[in-house]
């Protein structure tokens, strides 16, 4: 009777311990924030901004874009749980459409633990509302492997065939998406966040910077869409109350600013000398391991000009690397150094695996900042600063022009008073820093003001 008993508690055991459970059920989820991240590939739909909800359930919505690629889907970056597909390599997810049309998704398992390679499946759905689809990664489609480990991150490519391919042109399809079900693997760590916000950048005017990811600056919104690609997360934290991105990826991976997407147009960076960013590696780096820009100009019939890139060396961990190079220095793949109709801004992580990567204020930029250096009190005076009323500013010579810049470096009023003399109306402004800079025949001065 003991053998009898110690056999059917051996099987209980194997079967509690491969048992499925829902490992996202998008009702607590943070959509690129933090830990359960979701995104979009190729253009995809809404679910890279909100949730919506069916009843009083949170669901994914998804809605194929034609404009967008035919690569197009969603993924989802696992916050609690790796799922493991190393014996029961079935994925369940419960997906509505109500079109009654059969449809097909292809499922892709990405963020292998312990060198899991990437492994897609293939399910279909009949279009009759609420159904639970099952995608088997024991038998993927020709030229991915069997899934064989625990990944973090599952990704659903929505315009798909029988087979897994993607055809041409995009089909309709409006989707809700809940409940993706697996094994559970290993509890997921959240990554050590860094102890202390990026460095703080410079103030520069405006038009000296064009930036694509800063507090500090305002960012340019030329982009169409931020496409991430092979098996990469971009999340956003806030690190000591700061904005700052989050970046996992196998070596190749990484995310672009697309700017082919509506409503984007082109970065003119034709202008500027220099490209910043402030990087911090968490985990250990091995040698060999880049963080590269690059980026792709394309002539006046957007046929590709050039390919201009960056490859800055990972050299520690644990702390932040600021990385300020002139653009004179970055390589060239295409003999052509335009920069004047950027089209695709990429971040690629290269060589060995690392990280995550955390980094913010990715801006290019003149190399000229608004100094803070107090004035000749022989040449220029201002006076009251701070204010919070006006600031009068006296010059023993004629002043041409005074602009005046918040401390994003926008400028938000300007003046020509020909004059010795002139007077600033702060009443109307919100209390801050700002940057009075001053022309006129002995040079330009630049001073700092302060409105209560």
């Amino acid at each position: 009777m003991k053998k009898i008993t110690f056999l059917i508690l051996m099987v209980l055991v194997s079967f509690v311990g491969s048992a499925q459970v829902i490992l996202e059920d998008f009702d607590t989820l943070t959509l690129n924030a933090g830990g359960g991240a979701t995104g979009d590939y190729g253009g995809f739909g809404s679910i890279a901004t909100s949730l919506t909800t069916d009843g009083s359930d949170n669901v994914g919505e998804a809605i194929n874009n034609a404009a967008g690629e035919v690569w197009q889907g969603i993924y989802v970056v696992l916050d609690t749980n790796f799922m493991d597909l190393s014996t029961n390599k079935t994925v369940t997810v419960d997906v509505f459409n109500n079109d009654g049309n059969t449809f097909y998704l292809t499922g892709q398992v990405e963020l292998g633990q312990s060198g899991a390679a990437t492994s897609r499946a293939v399910a279909s759905h009949a279009g009759g509302g609420w159904q639970t689809m099952s995608f088997d990664f024991s038998a993927p489609p020709t030229g991915f492997p069997a899934a064989d480990g625990e990944y973090g991150q599952f990704t659903i490519y929505t315009n798909s065939d029988s087979a897994g391919g993607n055809p041409s042109p995009i089909g309709a399809l409006t989707i809700l998406v809940d409940d993706i079900t697996a094994v559970a693997g290993a509890a997921i760590a959240p990554p050590a966040l860094p102890t202390v916000a990026a460095p703080t950048p410079p103030a520069r005017a405006a038009s000296d910077v064009v930036a694509l990811y800063s507090d500090s600056y305002t960012q340019s919104t030329n982009w169409g869409q931020i496409d991430v690609f092979a098996a990469s997360s971009l999340t956003d934290v806030t690190v000591d109350g700061n904005n700052t991105y989050q970046l996992t990826g196998a070596p190749g991976g990484g995310y672009q600013y697309n700017y082919f997407a509506p409503p984007g147009t082109s970065e003119d960076l034709s202008g500027m000398t220099h490209y910043h960013v402030d990087i911090w590696v968490e985990g250990t780096i091995a040698g060999g391991e880049v963080f590269t820009v690059q980026a792709l100009n394309y002539d006046p019939s957007d046929a590709p000009e050039s390919n201009n890139f960056y490859q800055a060396p990972v050299t520690s961990t644990g702390e932040w690397i600021s990385i300020d190079v002139p653009i004179s220095s970055f390589a060239n793949a295409d003999g052509n150094t335009n920069y004047n109709n950027i089209r695709i801004l990429q971040i690629i992580l290269q060589g060995p695996a690392y990280g995550p990567v955390f980094f913010d204020n990715l801006y290019f930029h003149n190399n000229q900042v608004l100094s803070t250096d107090e004035f000749d009190t022989a040449e220029f005076s201002v006076f009251p600063n701070p204010t919070n009323g006006e600031w009068n500013i006296n010059s023993n010579s004629e002043m041409s022009k005074v602009s005046l810049f918040d401390i994003l470096g926008k400028e938000v009023l300007t003046i020509t008073p020909n004059a010795t003399e002139a007077t600033i109306d702060a009443s109307t402004f919100r209390t801050g820093v700002y940057f009075a800079r001053i022309e006129g025949v002995s040079g330009t001065k630049t001073v700092k003001l302060v409105r209560q």
